[in-house]
């Protein structure tokens, strides 16, 4: 089993704001990027965390993990598990969620932001906040092996036409253009099943771009350039105009597919949870 370790690694100080790209992307993979934990190949797990401890099925409030609350996404209701939500929310849910869809006018924005395990889907037992790492330990739980890590994702477009939807410029292709325009990103083959447009020195990314059902678009930090790479991206289901961004490490890029179909698979099930079943 390889095992992994863990470092910490000094934030990006410098503002997003005087760096001359225009690209949504950029400036967030960079801070993201520097700000989480290095894997390599030795683990130590913080001594209070032990595979012979209980597993975690509180927050640090003591709410359980397993309780649901309904959020409203742009109209559309969904039932999530606290444990799920990334990060966990620090005020009393209670207070700003409503019992039942339609018993409150109060709504958490217009989406969600969760994360879960691959390839079991299951929530995060430490905060995602606190541990901004896609590998961590957890108590009850063994080191985790290759295959087994964490994708963030959230709700960009819920299931909304692009003449209502606040962020209809945002699809995988408008932002294609923008990457290759602003950029200078150059088609360079494919790697994937994607199409690979190697990015520019001032910025130094590569992206990847489907245009297929759903259509993608990921920008990954080049390996050796940031501590621990990552992916984030862009994901369009045209046929039914829902839209996510997901983030996972460059390692796991390979499984783009999986880990697009498991943040699908489970806004879709949180939907159904909700009582609003598929109209498609």
């Amino acid at each position: 089993m390889k095992k992994l370790s863990f470092q910490t690694i000094p934030r990006e100080t410098k503002s997003c704001a005087s760096k001359k790209i225009s690209f949504s992307f950029t400036c967030f993979i960079a801070t993201i990027g520097l700000s989480h934990l290095v894997y390599a190949d030795n683990v130590t797990c913080p001594p209070s965390i032990k595979p012979s401890n209980p597993i975690n099925q509180r927050d640090y409030r003591g709410r359980e993990l397993s309780k649901e609350y309904f959020f409203n996404a742009s109209g559309t209701w969904l039932k999530v598990p606290l444990g799920h939500l990334s990060p966990w929310y620090g005020a009393p849910l209670e207070d700003i969620t409503p019992a039942t869809p339609g018993a409150s006018e109060k709504r958490m924005g217009t989406g969600i932001s969760y994360a879960f395990w691959m390839p079991t889907l299951r929530w995060p037992e430490r905060d995602t906040l606190s541990i901004p790492s896609f590998r961590f330990c957890e108590d009850g739980r063994t080191i985790p092996e290759d295959g087994e890590f964490i994708v963030l994702a959230s709700i960009e477009n819920p299931w909304l036409p692009l003449s209502t939807s606040p962020l209809r410029d945002r699809l995988p292709s408008e932002l294609l253009e923008n990457t290759k325009k602003n950029l200078g990103a150059k088609f360079s083959g494919t790697k994937y099943g994607l199409d690979y447009y190697d990015g520019s020195e001032e910025a130094p990314f590569d992206h990847f771009f489907s245009g297929s059902e759903p259509s993608v678009i990921w920008q990954c930090a080049k390996a050796g350039r940031v501590p621990n790479p990552v992916c984030f991206g862009h994901v369009w289901w045209g046929e039914e105009n829902l839209g996510l961004t997901i983030q996972f490490s460059l390692l796991d890029l390979p499984l783009w597919r999986e880990n697009i179909d498991a943040a699908y698979k489970l806004v879709h099930l949180w939907r159904e949870s909700a009582g609003q079943p598929e109209t498609r």
